[in-house]
């Protein structure tokens, strides 16, 4: 070989790389989400970038971010890796939704989907977006207005709609508002444990949703991070504490304020975040049991005057005494372990509107 001649291994490495606009945008994103973790946000929905003699327009991380949760606002499921659920037994399809932030393993509530699918029943339980093993989401009007709107695309995700959507407590509250938002991902709704009146709901404001903003305002991030009430998501799904030190404070505070916000008792809103108007409209059957008269956090009138306002409710008594809410809250009950007990009147409730 003459010495003049380069060597084969020297040619190959003075070629030119070609040139790949998706390591450009993987390398934006990533140091969006840098400065995002270092405190410092960006508004930009839109980057343009030139570079190679190329020009590269698209979507930032915030533009994505935003076109995902308008998605999720119309019920499609966005990242369902991060969204737990379970499907349980065959036929009529059925979701169930538990209270508080918390998850399908809480005691009763898988026991409640095995208890339906003896009945002939297909049953999703699921983690909720901030509860679990789902991933932490901090955009919507309310807490609850967001988890059903992921609810509904879940359903249709999975191909079970319509469903028979199902819940107690906050599970109440999201399932009430997955009907009404999108009405095509219901067949019907059961609620129990419904929450309401002045101390009720802005009880759940304060232990939700209060102290997250002066941990954010005082400690940044790192401080929400280290709550207890974001303490099981981020044990159960690592990623979340990635999220929430991504968070902007100011913005995740003003979100916070508006999630207490909308607990707040108003004319014309029984149920936050649905319109009585709205639950007037709500043509579909519906099963409402009524709260014992010594449950403070679901007060006995809420339920009664929800059962008159769903135009096809009807108003049942629960399988338990009426002490059943303070017993759980006195340590007689850990969990949800009576909920089973609602499966023959919800299989029997379903039964007869469907023939």
């Amino acid at each position: 070989m003459s010495d003049t001649m380069p060597h084969p291994a020297e040619t190959a490495a003075q070629a030119p790389q070609p040139w790949d606009p998706f390591q450009l945008m993987d390398r934006l994103d990533e140091d969006a989400l840098r400065r995002e973790l270092d405190g410092v946000g960006t508004t930009d929905l839109v980057y343009v970038v030139r570079e190679g003699g190329q020009e590269v327009v698209g979507l930032s991380k915030t533009g994505v971010d935003e076109c995902c949760m308008a998605l999720v606002s119309q019920g499609q499921v966005i990242r369902e890796e991060d969204l737990q659920y379970e499907v349980i037994g065959e036929g009529r399809p059925w979701i169930v939704t538990p209270g508080g932030r918390f998850s399908k393993d809480y005691p009763g509530v898988r026991e409640l989907a095995v208890a339906l699918a003896e009945h002939g029943n297909r049953v999703v339980i699921w983690d909720r977006p901030n509860c679990g093993e789902s991933e932490v989401c901090f955009r919507g009007a309310s807490e609850s207005e967001m988890q059903a709107d992921v609810l509904a695309g879940l359903l249709r995700e999975l191909d079970l709609a319509p469903a028979v959507i199902v819940g107690g407590s906050g599970g109440a509250r999201v399932s009430l508002l997955a009907a009404s938002r999108h009405r095509d991902v219901a067949a019907a709704v059961a609620v129990w444990w419904i929450s309401g009146g002045v101390f009720g709901l802005l009880s759940l404001a304060n232990y939700y949703c209060a102290p997250s903003v002066p941990a954010a305002w005082n400690g940044g991030m790192e401080a929400v991070a280290e709550l207890p009430s974001w303490e099981e998501v981020v044990e159960r799904h690592p990623p979340n504490r990635d999220r929430i030190l991504a968070q902007d404070p100011k913005e995740f505070i003003a979100t916070m304020e508006q999630w207490m916000a909308a607990y707040c008792s108003c004319t014309g809103e029984l149920v936050p975040g649905l319109p009585d108007d709205d639950a007037r409209r709500l043509d579909l059957p519906a099963l409402v049991f009524r709260s014992g008269a010594s449950d403070y956090n679901h007060p006995r009138e809420t339920s009664e005057r929800l059962s008159e306002l769903l135009p096809r409710a009807q108003l049942v008594e629960p399988p338990w005494p009426d002490t059943e809410w303070i017993d759980r809250a006195r340590g007689v009950w850990q969990g949800f372990e009576r909920w089973p007990l609602l499966a023959p009147q919800l299989a029997d409730w379903a039964g007869a509107w469907s023939t």
